[in-house]
């Protein structure tokens, strides 16, 4: 019988959701790249559709990622 203590499994998930969590990230810098982005309600938008305080708080909020396409377009607008 093999007896697992509560941080061997909890290790285990959090292990697993940070998994879940990198293909996330790479999905959304790859629609990023490829000039989408996903609102939180799953919607599908151009980069350049965005309303500029849209695509400031998704830098914002996105800041641990590759945000080079939404600054591309920030940069445009701002310039």
């Amino acid at each position: 019988m093999i007896t697992l203590k509560m941080s061997d499994t909890t290790d285990d998930l959090d292990y697993a959701f940070d998994l879940l969590d990198i293909d996330d990230d790479l999905q959304r810098e790859y629609e990023w790249s490829n000039g989408r982005h996903t609102t939180k309600a799953g919607d599908f938008i151009k980069i350049e559709d965005m309303k500029t305080s849209h695509l400031q708080n998704t830098i914002k909020y996105f800041s641990h990622l590759n945000t080079k396409p939404l600054q591309k377009e920030l940069k445009k607008r701002l310039c």
